[in-house]
């Protein structure tokens, strides 16, 4: 026994030798996990109806490098906009009255891909398992999905860096009156909007690079329940210089708008949920 080589010690190739029906096995037919006839349809005239009567209630701004926390009632929109040039955002949800339910990237991903746009909805962790959110506009949505490395915007496969994670824990303190430690126990998780990423063809590696967003382009969402939002401007800008110190930062502006009750009262059965909350 002593005399035999470490397995660790030798090539993978070695000691990982392929089966005769290796390549059978590799053709095996891939499927959808997500089933998406039982998924909520995207109900486009009701957000479309609701777009075209909101009225701005609120506005705010988030600076260059920084995080800011604010709310957002059920039937409400909110747009997120780069305003004063191409700026990447981290974003992250809460269920207002219950912090324990959050935005889940894991969820999201397998009921409609890495990357999200209008008609995609943002989904909250087990045992809610819900929509928190629908994407009712992206003004990128004519981007897609690049043909040359499969990159796509808006996504929610790379994690939240230390650095966000801190910024989110700062706002939640401020935000709710809550200790440090309190808030770093929130779940911290996101969507990285107007980010341009993907996951390389050889190593299968997250990998950036620069936003294709112009100023004044924008990603619109409609509250399906009360929310507790939490925003932060990347410290890398447009992602377009690998060099942090080096990157041009703008800040983010925010709008929540209110569309007219009976708009409400016309949606689907997952936005009537939303209006009987309101009407109370």
């Amino acid at each position: 026994m002593s005399d035999m080589q470490d397995p660790l010690d030798m090539p993978i190739s070695d000691c990982n030798e392929a089966p005769a029906d290796a390549a059978a096995r590799r053709k095996a037919k891939p499927y959808i996990c997500a089933d998406n006839e039982e998924l909520p349809r995207f109900d486009r005239p009701f957000y479309r109806a609701v777009r075209a009567t909101a009225k701005r209630v609120t506005a705010l701004e988030v600076p260059a490098k920084e995080a800011g926390c604010f709310n957002v009632p059920a039937g409400s929109l909110f747009r997120i906009s780069c305003k004063q040039g191409t700026q990447v955002a981290c974003l992250n949800l809460w269920q207002k009255d219950n912090l324990n339910e959050h935005l889940s990237a894991s969820q999201t991903r397998s009921k409609h891909a890495t990357h999200i746009s209008t008609g995609d909805r943002l989904w909250s962790n087990p045992p809610y398992t819900r929509p928190l959110v629908t994407v009712t506009y992206d003004s990128l949505a004519w981007y897609g999905w690049d043909e040359s490395d499969g990159a796509g915007v808006h996504d929610v496969i790379g994690s939240l860096t230390p650095r966000d994670g801190a910024k989110f824990s700062k706002t939640l303190v401020k935000e709710l009156g809550i200790t440090t430690e309190e808030a770093d126990k929130c779940p911290h998780t996101g969507l990285n909007i107007f980010k341009c990423s993907g996951l390389t063809a050889d190593s299968h590696q997250y990998f950036v690079k620069a936003s294709p967003a112009r100023k004044g382009d924008y990603l619109e969402l409609f509250a399906e329940t009360d929310l507790l939002v939490a925003l932060s401007a990347s410290p890398q800008g447009d992602f377009s210089n690998p060099h942090r110190h080096e990157a041009k930062c703008h800040p983010l502006t925010v709008e929540v708008s209110a569309p007219i009750r009976r708009c409400l009262k016309a949606g689907s059965s997952f936005s009537q949920a939303v209006t009987s909350r309101t009407d109370n």
